[in-house]
C-alpha cells in the first residue's frame, strides 16, 4: 500500500467558518432560548414580518446545505 496523502479536514471546514463565522447554528429547544416561548416583543409581530423571517431562514439554510455538499 502506498503512503497515504496528508489529510486535513480543517481546510474545508475553515472555508465554511470564514463564510458563516458561526452565524448559522442548529435548532435548539425553545425553552433553552426563551422561558416565555418567544424572542423579542410579539405584540409588534405581523404576518408579513414572520413570512420574511421564515423565507430568509429557509434561503440561508439552503445555501448552507449546498456549501456543505461541496466539502
Amino acid at each position: 500500500m502506498e503512503k497515504a496523502e496528508k489529510w486535513s479536514p480543517l481546510d474545508s471546514r475553515s472555508e465554511i467558518m470564514k463564510k458563516y463565522g458561526g452565524s448559522f447554528s442548529t435548532a435548539s429547544m425553545m425553552d433553552e432560548v426563551s422561558v416565555i416561548g418567544n424572542i423579542g416583543d410579539p405584540t409588534i409581530a405581523t404576518e408579513e414580518k414572520g413570512g420574511t423571517l421564515v423565507d430568509t431562514l429557509v434561503d440561508e439554510a439552503a445555501e448552507f446545505i449546498e456549501d456543505l455538499k461541496k466539502l
